[in-house]
């Protein structure tokens, strides 16, 4: 949208002094202009983020968007008390999953509540044991992971005609 509004098919009102009025928030335009140039969305409280939200969806600021749904996603984490975060998995599923086996705490289960993996390649990933209680796996390709022994309650699986889960994910145990 800022691109739009300076390249030049469009005519813009300038003062005498050449300055553009846009007729948007100036505190969460300057949040917009700090990410721009750093590519970094400062530490807000939440419903800030919700008003930096809808100014990003107006100017078309996917990366802007993306990044706040990822800070709202990690506040949702941090506060179920998730051991680790959607972006931790990603991260891990980006090495080969044979050398990824993902260890809790001594005599305790890893936990994974609330936690949003949904769309994520979790192919041959290995939950056994952890507690995955209100973790999303929508539309995940599951293939070849394993969950022997988890707790599954309030997991949610909708939409699994596009999962690749199929008959080849262990949940035995």
């Amino acid at each position: 949208m800022l691109a739009a509004m300076f390249s030049g098919r469009y005519s813009l009102c300038q003062d005498d002094k050449g300055c553009v009025f846009i007729d948007r928030n100036g505190e969460y335009f300057g949040y917009i202009i700090d990410w721009l140039r750093d590519g970094d969305v400062l530490t807000l409280e939440d419903s800030k983020y919700s008003r930096l939200l809808k100014e990003a969806q107006y100017f078309q600021l996917q990366g802007l968007i993306d990044e706040i749904h990822a800070v709202f996603n990690n506040n949702k984490e941090q506060q179920l008390g998730a051991d680790l975060s959607r972006t931790d998995i990603i991260k891990f599923s980006q090495y080969e999953r044979r050398y990824v086996k993902l260890w809790p705490p001594y005599n305790q289960r890893l936990k994974f509540q609330g936690v949003n993996l949904s769309g994520l390649d979790l192919s041959g990933a290995n939950f056994d044991g952890a507690s995955l209680q209100g973790t999303s796996f929508i539309r995940a390709n599951l293939r070849g992971a394993s969950a022997v022994g988890c707790s599954f309650f309030e997991v949610r699986l909708m939409d699994l005609s596009s999962s690749c889960m199929g008959w080849i994910m262990d949940v035995s145990g």
